[in-house]
């Protein structure tokens, strides 16, 4: 599976990416939204969309929902703080929710789920 990780938290997003490559899934990284827009606009084959958010950067309703829209693609957002108000305001929108710092199996177990 092709997966698109996007994230200001280089680190973080690059963890995840490592732990997917390990689990044989192809990882491309974008450090914002508006470069993982770009990729996805252009690239046809991307299976899933994992995307980072913070307290003072939350992932934006709108771009869930477009990233879903396409082919209702997979998306699971990590957030600082999953408390039961934002994760379902996610969820609502199409996404799985996890708190950060989700650890780099409990994504890939999230991707594994699904067959394309």
């Amino acid at each position: 599976m092709l997966v698109l990780i996007a994230g200001s938290d280089l680190d973080y997003c690059a963890r995840i990416g490592e732990s997917l490559r390990r689990a044989s899934h192809e990882v491309v990284s974008a450090a914002d939204l508006d470069v993982a827009r770009t990729f996805l606009a252009r690239a046809a084959a991307t299976d899933a969309v994992v995307v980072s958010g913070s307290a003072a950067e939350p992932v934006p309703a709108e771009f869930v929902r477009w990233v879903h829209a396409r082919d209702e693609m997979p998306v699971m957002v990590l957030v600082e703080d999953a408390a039961p108000a934002s994760a379902s305001h996610y969820v609502n929108l199409g996404a799985v929710c996890a708190e950060k710092p989700a650890g780099p199996a409990e994504v890939t177990r999230w991707l594994e789920t699904f067959e394309r």
